[in-house]
């Protein structure tokens, strides 16, 4: 069969095809923040409900990847259970749980603004780690919103106390989780075990996570309930463990649709969620240095988000016609080369 019969039966992705995934990704994309940010309002809330922060982590995790779990086994899905995939979620729960324990760690002293910005930072923080790493190529409009991120987070890092005489060291520790997430989005699509669906991975993740966080709770000595179990701590708890089925969810089928540095725009949209509640539930009032880094930090996705111009429709048919010209050629000189041997009957 040659080759332009090959492209006959096989055609390249038609440019509605193209459109439908990216309204797919940003859909996912807009859903997935808006829910990140609304949990980084969590761990504020927890102690208003008798809720120790970590404690409402751990069983958030649990009952979130269990939830998920059961939805799995509902829809029958056959599991991959071989090493690799074990090893892949628990490495993945892993960098999953320790972020998570600093937001809920720092917000407490940091707010949840704060934190909130610092998620919008993940994706300036990819971008660079991907450019390290040759997984995507130079753009100069790219590395200008890398450039603009990083003076975002000085704006922030400033804002928090950082270069006067109230050094607080939780504003390093919370500027920590942008490079923590990145290092695990760019694993988690390295490492993509084959034959594995997303829900299996989110779910595997996050109980592995929360064998993380319970690790951490029993070793520090921390209350693993509430105070008073009231009905307002009940909701909560099932408010967050919700919000983690569904958010996770949607995060690892947009991480496999869009890859990790499109995923860590998921930042910019919870930022914007994030100080809008923190402002609207816990009277965060965002001061004029926290704005200007919002911009500044906005700024920056936006131009680390912009994708370079695909190649015209008509260099990618000419590239196929010359390719497909060559296979022809080479098909043609293999015939001459192994001639078929006719044979009549009388």
């Amino acid at each position: 069969m040659s080759a332009r019969a090959l492209t006959a039966n096989n055609p390249m992705p038609s440019a509605s095809k193209k459109a439908g995934r990216q309204w797919q990704a940003l859909i996912l994309l807009l859903m997935v923040g808006l829910l990140l940010g609304t949990a980084t309002i969590f761990p504020k809330l927890a102690p208003l409900y008798g809720w120790p922060p970590v404690a409402l982590l751990l069983w958030s995790m649990l009952g979130g990847g269990l939830l998920q779990g059961v939805s799995l086994f509902l829809a029958k899905n056959r599991l991959n259970l071989s090493r690799s995939v074990i090893a892949y979620m628990t490495i993945s729960g892993f960098l999953y749980a320790v972020p998570n324990l600093i937001t809920y760690g720092a917000v407490q002293h940091v707010g949840a603004g704060f934190m909130a910005l610092c998620f919008a930072f993940t994706l300036v923080v990819t971008y660079s780690f991907s450019l390290i790493l040759k997984m995507e190529k130079p753009n100069v409009l790219r590395i200008a919103g890398v450039v603009i991120g990083l003076l975002g987070a000085v704006v922030l890092a400033t804002d928090g106390g950082i270069f006067s005489g109230q050094i607080n060291k939780w504003i390093f520790i919370a500027m920590s989780t942008p490079f923590i997430i990145s290092v695990a989005n760019i694993y988690r699509t390295l490492s993509w075990p084959d034959q594995t669906g997303s829900g299996q991975l989110s779910s595997g993740m996050m109980v592995f996570g929360a064998l993380t966080v319970s690790i951490v709770t029993l070793s520090a000595d921390i209350d693993v309930a509430p105070e008073v179990w009231t009905p307002g701590a009940t909701l909560l708890l099932a408010s967050q463990i919700l919000i983690f089925a569904i958010l996770y969810n949607l995060y690892f089928r947009l991480q496999k649709l869009a890859g990790p540095v499109y995923l860590s725009q998921i930042g910019s949209v919870a930022a914007v969620v994030g100080v809008f509640l923190a402002w609207l539930l816990v009277n965060e009032v965002p001061s004029i240095m926290k704005l200007a880094a919002t911009v500044m930090i906005v700024g920056g996705v936006f131009c680390v988000s912009r994708m370079p111009k695909a190649p015209s429709s008509k260099s990618s048919m000419d590239s196929t016609d010359r390719i497909s010209s060559s296979c022809d050629s080479i098909a043609d000189s293999h015939r001459a080369l192994n001639p078929v041997t006719r044979t009549t009957t009388g």
